[in-house]
């Protein structure tokens, strides 16, 4: 009786322990061939966007759709509020290509409007969007970000004194959405919209439906124009079109916004490629007595205090690179300078600067068209000085010639590489090293700037410590650092960011391990 009572728990131990085993193994085989998604970046299934206006209607703005995924993705794009523009495309995508749709360029915003122009994109695992919103001579490009890291506050940014209008457009992403926008403090301000006129510093409150779009307008600057919503919004900025003195050549400025709540504290800044003109930097704050201050590799350096809806614009080196701490969560905005000189052929663009928190482990992008021919492409990146042997393009070592400088204060350097036309990705060797990337492309009168892509954990939030899950992009630990250990069997204890706490925060386990060598079981 006791002998078949112990073979019986024996038996029922066994079970739990093939079960557990078996669950374990089932989650890590989803998780190495790519079917758990939702880590917070710009990779996802679903995004909500638009196109602000351009100066013109002769050309068709652009979507630029690709993955990291060797399977076979399905994707849906479409206006289902807008069907006058004709735009239903179905189509697949897989690692190493790239969809590119044009469309009808009545989907563009007109004036301070309330529409329905948003475009929804779905698909059955995760992709990766970019946007050009193409016209002669006027163009620029921003990076879409999926709507599981959309957010609830954000802050505008516009260049002024602007040639054509500043601007900004809100994307509904559920119906019933309350909006509140309160106008930044430019004197100049002026907005009429549903019969009245509003001026610096009023507000203006309105509820979206899904695929609604709200597009603000004026010759004032809305840079700290601030938005709020009960539920999460898709926000663009920047101008019409626009000159950025010295220079005189006009672009289209915009950007897709990152909400507050993934905004950071410390940034790296590499200059556009082959200028000699600086780099207006814009810093925007969201809190009163935030202090930052940049360093940069030539000596330039300078500190400042901003406060709540406020912002401050420095013009930095073309032969620096730069380093900006600050006391407080900023957001930090790039905007190239006009063409100056024929031998340095740019145009006005705007670019987010990641903060370095937000850095990734590779990228997956494809260079846009310029409107006669190919722009001049390049990559601009930050890395670790000790880990800049380990960045791939495409698989291959970046090329010997390529110069780095030295990040002051940092153990980070950074470049730039000129890259062909295409489709291309971007990984370092090892998973648990971050860096930074930007694109960059320049020709004559049109030049276009975003970043490669980014995390958008909400590191601007009160950190709750969590249990890990592998590749999750959320800092579980609450050190400032996301997914920083590498927990495969051949690394198992290894305590890699140096805390004294081994596989507390885990990354996502390189492409080329096996599933043997990355299935951990602990009994």
């Amino acid at each position: 009786m006791e002998a078949r009572a112990l073979q019986t728990l024996k038996s029922v131990k066994f079970k739990i322990l093939f079960s557990a085993m078996a669950t374990s193994f089932l989650t890590l085989l989803s998780i190495v061939l790519g079917t758990v998604l939702g880590a917070p970046d710009n990779r996802g299934t679903e995004f909500v966007i638009g196109f602000t206006a351009n100066y013109a209607l002769y050309n068709q703005p652009e979507l630029y759709i690709t993955t990291s995924k060797t399977t076979v993705v399905n994707v849906h794009v479409s206006a289902p509020r807008y069907t006058s523009v004709g735009l239903d495309d179905r189509f697949t995508v897989t690692a190493g290509e790239v969809h590119k749709i044009e469309i009808d360029n009545a989907i563009r915003a007109a004036g301070t409007e309330l529409s329905s122009k948003g475009i929804l994109i779905t698909a059955d695992n995760e992709v990766v969007v970019y946007g050009t919103n193409l016209e002669t001579y006027s163009n620029d490009a921003y990076l879409g970000f999926p709507t599981d890291v959309l957010g609830m506050e954000y802050y505008t940014v516009s260049h002024h004194p602007t040639t054509k209008e500043c601007e900004f457009m809100v994307v509904g992403v559920e119906d019933g959405t309350s909006v509140t926008v309160r106008l930044g403090s430019h004197s100049s301000i002026e907005v009429y919209y549903a019969g009245r006129w509003y001026y610096k510093d009023e507000t203006i409150q309105l509820t979206m439906n899904r695929l609604d779009t709200f597009q603000v307008q004026t010759y004032g600057d809305l840079t700290a124009s601030y938005i709020t919503s009960d539920k999460k919004i898709t926000v663009f900025s920047g101008n019409r079109r626009t000159s950025v003195k010295p220079g005189t050549t006009r672009d289209t400025l915009v950007d897709q916004l990152m909400p507050v709540d993934t905004w950071g504290k410390k940034f790296a800044i590499v200059p556009t490629p082959q200028r000699t003109t600086g780099d207006n930097i814009r810093f925007i704050a969201s809190e009163d007595d935030t202090k930052v201050k940049v360093e940069c590799s030539g000596g330039w350096d300078t500190d400042f205090t901003i406060h709540k809806r406020g912002f401050k614009e420095e013009v930095t080196p073309s032969d620096e690179v730069c380093y900006v701490e600050s006391s407080k969560a900023i957001m930090v905005i790039l905007i190239v300078i006009s063409q100056v000189y024929s031998n340095e052929p740019a145009d006005p663009a705007l670019i987010t600067i990641p903060p370095i928190e937000q850095y990734a482990a590779d990228y997956t992008f494809s260079t846009p068209k310029y409107s006669y021919g190919e722009y001049n492409n390049y990559v601009m990146f930050i890395v670790k000085k000790s880990e800049k042997n380990g960045l791939r393009l495409d698989g291959n070592r970046l090329p010997s010639r390529t110069a780095y400088t030295d990040i002051p204060n940092t153990d980070y350097t950074g470049g730039y590489i000129s890259i062909d036309p295409g489709t291309h990705t971007v990984r370092h060797d090892s998973p648990i090293s971050i860096f930074g990337c930007f694109m960059y492309g320049a020709n004559t009168y049109e030049t276009y700037g975003t970043p490669l892509g980014l995390r958008m954990s909400p590191i601007n939030r009160v950190c709750i410590p969590t249990t890990t899950v592998v590749g999750d992009g959320i800092d579980n630990d609450c050190d400032g650092l996301i997914d920083e250990e590498l927990c495969t069997t051949e690394n198992r204890g290894r305590d890699d960011d140096g805390d004294g706490v081994a596989e507390e925060d885990c990354c996502t386990p390189p492409p080329s391990k096996s599933l043997k060598s990355v299935f951990k079981f602990n009994p």
